[in-house]
């Protein structure tokens, strides 16, 4: 009898009865709701239908009106979930979840233990989600966009908010008036003066850890309460970064206080306990206390406006800038060098993690800031971006110089060392959802295998992705010489290129090589390297470019040779000491066909080894082209003379040639074309050069003519 009412009990207590709802846009409220084909066509009419431990899924679309729920809870331990199925598994709909309304989006009152999970929440006034009196309600991966304000808890309302974004044009980011939250990864902006990021009002509790708050008027509104924030950003309020009264509890470790326009901390009584936090560029003073006691070590102090601080006395405070990557850009990680770096105490008893869940401490000691630093988090730089490693910047990551023979400087030499092949990573600060494109050279150091048992790769990846895997050869190589250290010849592959979409804010691009043999033997290395976004580096179609102005950002380079007065202005000269490659950039529609013309010019010491080939989408389409007597076109191409060379200018011991009209047709396979001209086994500009004018490309078929001409002749009117 004991165990028959032990089970009844058990089962009276659990979710015995937990449901799988769907929604999607198109299904029906009088459908049964049970399956994807029965689904539910409204948010609302599920909201009013759940029961503790039934979850809704709901499929991709806009779903819109005011929700308004009273008295429909889960339990803690069988919770009412609704999940935004943006990858379709269980509706069959794939893509964002909207839940929007004019004024006022989702009204919860007594609706304990209720979660939302990845929903985007557009509303144009009012409140995103107003919570009355509802125990643990949680909001959870969404994107809350408000014309008004975003959440408010009320009444002894709780919230858990984790990994959310919340933009607020005209009211509080977060409010609690008699609520309390606790607040975690999660982004909350203020797009307006008056209100805050989070206002925590009558006393109610608040917890915040690895969060962005921005913006507004006072960035955190602290009045009583028991408050605790660890490894958060409060940046850029029109007031103070916090704002303190009512006697609250507060307590800060690790965080990063910046750019508010008056005080970083202002405190209006209550205690206040604070360890390892930044107070940067405040417009008045970094603390000021009107009441209140202090228990304060290991911060940071730096920039303020009148002093650092009112009504105490910091202990022991560093007053030396922070050395932020970038606060302007909001990047408020350490650069190397920093003296928030290992000045800090240890706060294990606060956490154990960064903003971006890096693992402190990282180094002899804690740091200072809502970041631990890093090494192989690199300083992002910013695009566009562009290097031929006369320097080693911040923004590479596990790299090195090596000295070329040729003259100057590569990234490299790389490769597998102690058995493990190396790395190297770019760091650069991007746009989410912009398209960019990387142009680069690559050098193959020594026995490098093309192919076999033992073939050699080098890839590119980007999010553990390989997004670029260059083809190379042999024959392929522009330079087949030994410019290494080894007495081993090495080959150079000019103006590879790639094209990305930016996924954050900063993006890793990683170099690296598999199944070589030991870095003694083989290895690689990169050199001139351009990266820019692709809205700035394709030119609309027709094209036509002959030099006389600025070059645009279709270009790779924006080089132009001023001194012949034969000639005016053109692109180059090109040599081994300068660009040596140009690459241009065209909008194009798949399956077109199009013309590209140029006239080319090759200059002084030029012999048979040297050539230019042009590549259009990274495919060779024209190779073995030398100037100066040693032209050899494919044959379809006019093979010129070397008699028929011209002394033009620069130096008057080398005969000179020029190739006028040079045209090739090709058809697009992409909505962006490049195109790239780069020289191989080149000396010096100096000694010998090229250069490019009068290039345009065409949509549709032109007459292919390449006619030379020497330069004391009349050209003729075509």
């Amino acid at each position: 009898m004991r165990l028959i009412l032990l089970m009844i009990l058990l089962w009276a207590c659990s979710p015995a009865f937990a449901v799988d709802y769907f929604v999607r846009v198109g299904g029906s409220n009088a459908n049964s709701g049970t399956s994807a084909d029965q689904a539910w066509g409204t948010v609302a009419y599920a909201f009013g239908r759940v029961s503790a431990g039934d979850t809704v899924y709901v499929g991709a679309g806009r779903y819109a009106g005011q929700i308004y729920v009273s008295g429909r809870s889960g339990r803690f331990d069988a919770p009412i979930r609704f999940v935004a199925d943006r990858t379709g598994e269980y509706t069959g709909d794939a893509g964002d979840v909207v839940l929007e309304n004019g004024s006022g989006l989702l009204h919860l009152s007594n609706c304990d233990y209720t979660e939302l999970e990845g929903f985007v929440m557009e509303v144009s006034s009012g409140l995103a989600v107003y919570n009355d009196s509802s125990v643990g309600v949680v909001i959870d991966g969404c994107e809350v966009v408000s014309g008004g304000a975003g959440l408010h808890a009320t009444n002894g309302g709780t919230f858990t908010v984790r990994g959310v974004s919340i933009i607020a044009s005209a009211g509080h980011g977060i409010y609690l008036s008699g609520g309390s939250a606790e607040i975690e990864d999660s982004t909350i902006e203020l797009m307006n003066n008056t209100y805050s990021p989070v206002h925590s009002g009558g006393r109610a509790g608040l917890t915040l850890r690895r969060s962005s708050l921005l913006g507004g008027g006072h960035v955190l509104y602290a009045n009583g309460g028991t408050i605790v924030a660890t490894d958060t950003v409060l940046a850029s309020g029109t007031l103070n970064g916090i704002h303190a009264a009512s006697q609250p509890s507060l307590t800060l470790v690790n965080c990063t206080i910046y750019g508010v326009g008056q005080d970083g901390l202002y405190a209006n009584g209550g205690t206040y306990t604070i360890h390892n936090t930044i107070f940067s560029n405040p417009g008045r003073y970094a603390i000021f206390r009107a009441s209140g006691s202090f228990t304060e070590s290991h911060n940071l102090y730096h920039g303020w406006g009148e002093a650092m601080s009112y009504g105490f006395t910091p202990s022991g405070p560093i007053t030396d800038d922070p050395a932020f990557t970038d606060a302007a850009g909001g990047d408020f990680t350490l650069s190397l060098g920093s003296p928030a770096i290992d000045a800090g105490m240890d706060a294990s008893g606060y956490t154990s993690a960064d903003l971006v869940g890096f693992a402190r401490p990282s180094g002899d000691g804690w740091d200072i800031g809502a970041y631990e630093f890093d090494p192989s988090r690199g300083a992002p730089a910013p695009v566009p971006y562009s290097s031929d490693f006369g320097v080693l910047g911040a923004e590479w990551v596990g790299a090195r110089l090596t000295n070329l023979s040729t003259g100057g400087t590569c990234l490299g030499s790389m490769g597998r060392v102690s058995g493990v092949n190396e790395t190297v990573r770019l760091f650069l600060r991007t746009t989410p959802g912009t398209e960019y494109q990387v142009v680069y050279d690559l050098i193959l150091f020594d026995g490098w295998d093309f192919s076999g048992q033992y073939e050699d790769d080098f890839r590119i990846r980007i999010g553990g992705a390989v997004v670029h895997r260059p083809m190379v050869s042999d024959s392929l190589s522009e330079l087949s010489q030994n410019i290494g250290s080894a007495s081993t010849r090495d080959r150079v592959y000019r103006a590879r290129c790639f094209r990305f979409v930016a996924s954050d804010t900063v993006t890793v691009i990683e170099f690296g090589a598999v199944n070589t043999g030991d870095f003694t033997e083989e290895s690689w290395g990169i050199d001139n390297i351009r990266v820019m976004p692709s809205s700035l580096a394709y030119a609309a179609v027709p094209y036509e470019e002959d030099f006389e102005g600025t070059v645009g950002e279709e270009w790779t380079t924006d080089l132009v040779e001023t001194q012949s007065e034969l000639f005016g202005r053109f692109l180059g000269r090109f040599g081994v000491d300068n660009a040596h490659a140009a690459v241009l950039g065209v909008e194009t529609v798949p399956g077109e066909s199009y013309t590209l013309r140029f006239d080319i010019f090759f200059f002084d010491s030029w012999d048979s080894r040297e050539e230019v080939r042009v590549m259009i989408d990274g495919q060779e389409v024209i190779s073995n082209f030398l100037g100066n007597g040693f032209q050899r076109w494919p044959p379809t191409f006019l093979n010129t003379p070397a008699s028929e060379s011209g002394y033009i200018a620069f130096w008057a011991n080398y005969a000179d040639s020029v190739f006028r009209g040079v045209s090739y047709r090709f058809t697009a396979t992409s909505s962006r074309t490049t195109i790239s001209f780069h020289g191989t086994s080149n000396q010096r500009a100096a000694d010998e050069s090229w250069g490019l004018d009068s290039v345009s490309v065409r949509q549709g078929l032109m007459p292919r003519v390449v006619r030379w001409r020497e330069i004391s002749s009349v050209d003729p009117e075509e």
